[in-house]
């Protein structure tokens, strides 16, 4: 589990973004600051079949997005303060 309110530097493995995101759009945001806001609930996916999902934003304009764990790379957790 990664902790709420920690920032890191957004990395996947995907090409594909999200429902409602150009490539494009996704691909830009590699490299970028985001900050985990909690876990996904369970009412929004069956964490059964599909395992934890995240809840992120980016700090740049605040824009939220659902992730993969292997979007949020533990290595790369920026330093507090």
């Amino acid at each position: 589990m990664f902790p709420t309110g920690h920032a890191f530097t957004f990395t996947t493995p995907y090409t594909i973004g999200p429902t409602g995101w150009t490539d494009e759009a996704f691909a830009a945001r590699i490299g970028t600051a985001a900050e985990v806001i909690g876990l996904v609930s369970d009412d929004e996916y069956d964490r059964s079949e599909v395992g934890d999902m995240y809840r992120v934003r980016f700090m740049a304009d605040g824009v939220e997005m659902t992730v993969w764990p292997e979007e949020i790379d533990p290595s790369l957790l920026l330093a507090e303060g």
